[in-house]
């Protein structure tokens, strides 16, 4: 990890590196000398987001009468899988349109393809939806989040 006490110093370089291809969901980050309040958010604890971007294509809009829309991409089959849920303001609503292209954020992608916490960013008339594919999507390596992986990422 990057301290800045000298015995636990590493170059900010090589523990980013580390970090960023390690796919971890994010970090936390703290002063070294801030003290752990139980129960409590602080300004000395800081959650940090590795949030991503992909295209993907409306398959459907008002899904249980809230504005949202079902998005989807095509897997390496060229099969059409729903991807996720995203909200939609009243005014992108009545302009999506089924096929439409919009470009997501998202936290990561599960093992079954599914977008976890995905938030429309804008529409994509620049893109087809043939271009929407699975392979966009960056997916959190679960063995680091459950103790099970690379040790150096902590280091």
């Amino acid at each position: 990890f990057f301290s800045s006490r000298r015995r636990h110093t590493r170059s900010l370089c090589d523990w980013s590196s580390d970090v960023c291809s390690s796919d971890l969901e994010g970090l936390v980050v703290k002063n070294l000398d801030s003290p752990y309040i139980c129960g409590k958010r602080t300004e000395h604890w800081l959650k940090v987001k590795f949030v991503k971007t992909c295209e993907a294509f409306i398959m459907e809009t008002i899904i249980d009468g809230k504005r949202n829309a079902a998005i989807g991409m095509y897997n390496e089959f060229a099969q059409a899988i729903n991807v996720g849920t995203v909200s939609m303001t009243e005014r992108r609503l009545k302009v999506a349109n089924r096929g439409d292209v919009i470009e997501v954020r998202y936290l990561y992608a599960s093992d079954d393809s599914r977008l976890v916490q995905p938030h429309m960013l804008k529409f994509r008339p620049d893109k087809t939806m043939e271009e929407c594919t699975i392979d966009q999507l960056k997916f959190t390596n679960k063995s680091i989040l459950f103790g099970k992986g690379n040790s150096n990422v902590a280091g």
